[in-house]
């Protein structure tokens, strides 16, 4: 079985922008849930959050074209167009891993990023991408955490430990 490179996050976007440029990611796969909102929050905080994201993303990383929002989730709205920069698209429910048809034709190398080994992890693995775990973002509801457990036993069997690049 083939692994793919897990790269461990400790300090939340600022490392995932400098990972996507390390690695000359054109596409940004994050997860919503608890990286740009925590869980149950309104919005118009998640909007907000994705605004940040996309001019830091202008700003630092011109390697990305494309940046996808995915939750599994039901209410992440679309946010509204950029003049400049990445094409941004809200998948929910994204129903990750199983369902990749959100991300047919977008261009490679793909980099995802999110806090569960079992979503967010294995959408990584099955798409041949590198995954940025978020292992510590934010304190989650009993489903996660209960995947988090199960994730940490599949873990070595999917992922290689990555090189501590983008340590700036």
């Amino acid at each position: 079985m083939r692994r793919v490179p897990r790269h461990r996050i400790t300090d939340g976007l600022d490392q995932i922008i400098a990972l996507a440029v390390d690695l000359d990611a054109s596409t940004l796969v994050i997860d919503v849930e608890p990286l740009l909102a925590e869980w149950d929050s309104p919005p118009e905080v998640f909007l907000a959050a994705v605004r940040r994201l996309h001019a830091a993303v202008v700003e630092r990383a011109p390697s990305v074209t494309d940046l996808v929002f995915a939750s599994n989730a039901g209410w992440p709205p679309q946010p509204p167009p950029e003049p400049a920069g990445p094409r941004m698209a809200v998948v929910s429910p994204a129903r990750k891993p199983w369902r990749t048809r959100y991300l047919d034709g977008l261009p490679a190398p793909i980099v995802f990023a999110g806090d569960q080994v079992l979503t967010d992890g294995l959408l990584a693995w099955r798409l041949r991408g590198d995954f940025l775990h978020c292992a510590n973002a934010g304190e989650p509801p009993l489903l996660a955490r209960v995947q988090s457990v199960a994730g940490r036993c599949i873990a070595p069997l999917v992922f290689v430990a990555a090189s501590r690049i983008g340590m700036r």
